[in-house]
């Protein structure tokens, strides 16, 4: 008669380093997923002489807060701002506008900056929410303001794949210290907290201008009537600026 092979068992100290093993590897597989999720926001680029876009409304327009970006990385800086111009809606100079967004792309910027969110503000306009994102681009509402950004956004990422998108923060103006509200029942904290939530969803670069912290004294020195930023105001934003597109230009240097 044959015997019977007796099983081979593992003793309790190897089946521990086993389980050791398995969980490290899995452990690097995790740390190594959360770095390449946020690889977009991290991209390596040598901002010197590059092209720069920034995109917006009145506060962008005439490149106040501007200057001392494009000095400090010796960006070719050019403005697309358009005073009195909102991100959503069908005004003919929408942010989302085909002839707006198709300028950007002529100058295949590397890097492009956005800035909105006041006029849609005191124009009533809706935030509504993430869903948009979430939607066929010939779906989304186009009307509020997260269906329009998230168009733009996503219109511009199709035509300029390697180009850097910074999204700003919407800016506070005076209505925030009065806690006023538009007609769609809506803050201007609403707006800012929604462009993040953009820049969150599509892992963009955020100029994070909610972290400027204002009593109504001290806003009212930067602000000359309480919605555009006067030179000490723009200084803020370009200290902002410079801070968030260091993060990028530093990587390089690393």
């Amino acid at each position: 008669m044959r015997k019977k092979k007796k099983k081979k068992r593992i003793d309790a100290p190897s089946l521990f380093l086993l389980l050791l093993i398995g969980f490290l590897l899995i452990s690097i597989a995790v740390v190594l997923f959360i770095m390449n999720t946020g690889e977009e926001k991290k991209r390596k680029i040598n901002l010197q002489e590059k092209i720069w876009v920034s995109y917006g409304d009145s506060i962008t327009d005439g490149g106040f807060w501007q200057a001392a970006v494009a000095n400090k990385f010796s960006l070719e800086h050019i403005d697309l701002g358009i005073s009195g111009t909102l991100v959503s809606g069908y005004s003919s100079s929408a942010y989302w506008q085909e002839w707006r967004l198709n300028e950007i792309i002529s100058y295949s910027p590397d890097v492009i900056t956005i800035l909105g969110g006041t006029n849609d503000f005191f124009s009533g306009v809706w935030v509504g929410d993430l869903a948009e994102c979430e939607k066929d681009k010939a779906d989304k509402d186009l009307a509020s303001f997260f269906g329009a950004y998230s168009y733009l956004i996503e219109t511009l990422q199709e035509a300029l794949p390697n180009s850097l998108i910074v999204i700003i923060t919407t800016p506070l103006n005076y209505t925030h210290f009065y806690n006023e509200t538009n007609r769609s029942g809506h803050s201007i904290v609403d707006f800012a907290d929604a462009s993040a939530a953009i820049a969150d969803y599509y892992n963009l670069l955020l100029a994070d201008l909610r972290t400027i912290s204002y009593t109504e004294t001290s806003f009212q020195a930067d602000f000359w009537d309480g919605v555009h930023p006067n030179l000490e105001g723009c200084a803020k934003i370009s200290e902002i600026v410079i801070a968030t597109l260091q993060e990028v230009h530093s990587c390089l240097l690393d």
